[in-house]
């Protein structure tokens, strides 16, 4: 019953770019009540990707406030993980409920020109992994580089880092060559 509160709301900005929200689970308010994790995670990343000038920039401003809402927050990922467990339906509805609005913002950027000849539900899916995976490794991880495997893996543990400005502009250089439009496309 708990998992089902993973759901995040289903209107979303498009301009939001891969929201892993939790829920009132992580919070402890009452499920499907809105509030929490859910909503502040969905408010910072509709904040910080609105006023983007096009989706790279969506994407980077989208990213930054997710990573920075992960630290505050680290339970978010213990929560969606365990949903897996607890609810698989909830989970995948989660995810999905994601991708829709996801999809629907990468649709209309390659409609504008601001990304490439990408299928949209193949790159949503793609930047949420890219996404979920760098946050884990170094927002939960951290840089461990003295300490064993597993070293401060602890998603309730004091300290939760950011991602590294070098590892950030790797990120957005892998996903800005993911998704601008071709040159070739340009041009013609």
């Amino acid at each position: 019953a708990q998992a089902a509160a993973l759901v995040a709301p289903a209107a979303a900005s498009p301009k939001v770019a891969g929201v892993l929200s939790a829920s009132s689970v992580a919070t402890g308010a009452a499920a499907g009540s809105g509030a929490g994790v859910t909503v502040a995670a969905s408010w910072a990343m509709t904040e910080a990707a609105a006023g983007a000038e096009d989706r790279i920039a969506a994407e980077r401003a989208g990213f930054r406030a997710f990573f920075a809402f992960t630290a505050e927050h680290p339970a978010l990922y213990r929560v969606v993980r365990e949903a897996e467990l607890v609810s698989p339906k909830s989970l995948r509805l989660h995810y999905t409920r994601i991708v829709e609005g996801y999809i629907e913002a990468l649709t209309a950027a390659r409609g504008a020109g601001e990304i490439g000849d990408i299928d949209p539900t193949v790159a949503a899916w793609a930047l949420m992994g890219i996404g979920e995976m760098i946050g884990m490794r170094w927002v939960l991880w951290g840089d461990q580089q003295d300490g064993d495997a597993g070293d401060g893996a602890d998603p309730f543990a004091s300290g939760t880092q950011a991602v590294p400005e070098e590892v950030f502009e790797q990120m957005m250089q892998f996903i800005s060559g993911a998704l601008r439009p071709s040159v070739r496309a340009v041009t013609e």
